[in-house]
């Protein structure tokens, strides 16, 4: 969901083109990576090894490595 709304960001940068708009978009970027990398910490905590090993088979949003696998 978190990647979802950081490309919803990129594509409102491009729509409107402006340094403002870049701005808030890579503030929203961020604040959106640091969202992703609380709820993996906080999934780690909830379910243990099992997540880990999750994890290393799905990249949080490299979408590209997964489709190189």
């Amino acid at each position: 969901m978190t990647l979802g709304v950081a490309l919803w960001s990129i594509a409102l940068v491009l729509v409107f083109q402006s340094l403002l708009a870049v701005i808030l978009g890579l503030l929203s970027l961020f604040c959106f990576w640091m969202s992703a990398r609380k709820e993996s910490i906080y999934d780690i905590r909830k379910f243990g090894a099992d997540y880990k090993e999750y994890m290393k088979k799905v990249p949080m949003w490299n979408i590209f490595k997964r489709i190189m696998m």
